[in-house]
């Protein structure tokens, strides 16, 4: 049988070590040179170990040698590291040699840049398959075209597939349909094989029982594992208890985690124990983000120290995202300004929307 050679010894020296040879069965005396397969291996063993580029460079030989496995892992440790080309390319390897995790990640970069023609074509092409990977993100897409049968057979079949977003998914279809049952044994499912969102909506299903200790352990898993929601409604729960202390830590847990309404919740706190600076700095990223009330907070703050201009910016936003209560203000600020045809004007586009505020006014005026 055919001995590896001196220069490969030397590579694998380089890239293993002495004292790690003998721990891999290729490089016995009675072993021939290492299959794809076994190449595949010994990255997936690096990878573990925490050796990256070890990893990568026996990815890439099995890879080279036919195993497409090997061009999937180099190609997700490709895009890790900002790669996103070659990811992509080695992506298109693995799908097109019959690796299917291959066609669902190449799904997801075309979905990203927005080519969702080619995502949903190779979704499909992974759903379709014996795997059956990527039909929770094709129904997602199909759900967005407006296809909720479709979206709903996906989901199940990815739910039963084991993909527990697809559970997660078909969850949330079936509570917009007011099956709270099959809703409450989908979340469940999902929940437990650690889809936290499915926690944190499963808690609120919980909390709207009024099962309220419950509630607050599936929140805390939520929240535990880095499932924002669960966080904020741990945050509400604690307000609602009086303990706002409790309350302002889950709420900046969430804010930290992108969460904007724990954003909005902590800049309310922060606002009441008069920590005025931070409580502006999340109300603007709040309203950076669309959040309408926290444009209108922000705005009540700027009053307050006189700023009129950046006032007035900030209630005409509300006012043109329909948050009729900043129409409201804006309307009382061109009235204290002396505006009284620009105040009216604005007053009565958000009566004739219903805001009894803005009704009351014209009348008043």
């Amino acid at each position: 049988m055919k001995q590896p050679s001196p220069s490969f010894l030397f590579f694998l020296l380089l890239f293993i070590g002495c004292g790690q040879l003998k721990s891999y069965k290729i490089f016995t005396r009675s072993s021939s040179y290492p299959s794809s397969q076994e190449y595949l291996s010994i990255g997936i063993s690096e990878e573990k170990d925490g050796n990256m580029e070890r990893a990568r460079v026996f990815y890439q030989k099995a890879c080279h040698d036919g195993e497409m496995k090997g061009c999937l892992n180099q190609g997700v440790l490709e895009e890790r590291n900002g790669h996103i080309d070659k990811g992509k390319n080695l992506y298109k390897k693995a799908c097109e040699g019959g690796e299917t995790r291959g066609c669902f990640n190449l799904g997801l970069l075309e979905e990203i840049r927005g080519n969702i023609s080619k995502a949903l074509e190779l979704y499909k092409s992974s759903c379709h398959s014996e795997k059956v990977v990527g039909c929770s993100n094709l129904g997602v897409l199909e759900q967005e075209r407006g296809n909720l049968g479709e979206a709903e057979f996906l989901y199940r079949k990815a739910c039963e597939a084991g993909e527990a977003v697809g559970c997660s998914n078909l969850a949330v279809l079936e509570e917009k349909k007011g099956d709270m049952t099959e809703a409450e044994l989908l979340y469940k499912k999902a929940c437990e094989a650690a889809e936290m969102r499915s926690c944190s909506n499963l808690g609120l299903l919980e909390e709207k029982s009024g099962n309220i200790m419950k509630a607050e352990f599936l929140y805390r898993k939520a929240c535990d594992g880095k499932e924002t929601k669960g966080c904020f409604h741990l945050g509400a729960l604690e307000a609602s208890k009086g303990d706002m202390l409790k309350a302002k830590l889950f709420y900046k847990k969430a804010c930290s985690g992108n969460d904007i309404r724990g954003c909005f919740h902590q800049a309310i706190l922060e606002e009441i124990g008069e920590n005025l600076t931070l409580a502006k700095n999340l109300y603007e990223r709040v309203c950076h983000n669309k959040y309408v009330r926290g444009c209108l907070n922000l705005a009540i703050l700027y009053e307050k120290e006189g700023n009129i201009t950046a006032t007035r910016s900030l209630y005409q936003k509300a006012c043109n995202h329909e948050y009729v209560e900043g129409c409201f203000y804006l309307g009382a600020l061109e009235k204290r300004v002396g505006n009284i045809v620009k105040a009216t004007s604005i007053w009565q586009r958000a009566c004739d929307v219903g805001d009894n505020n803005s009704c009351r006014a014209l009348i008043a005026r």
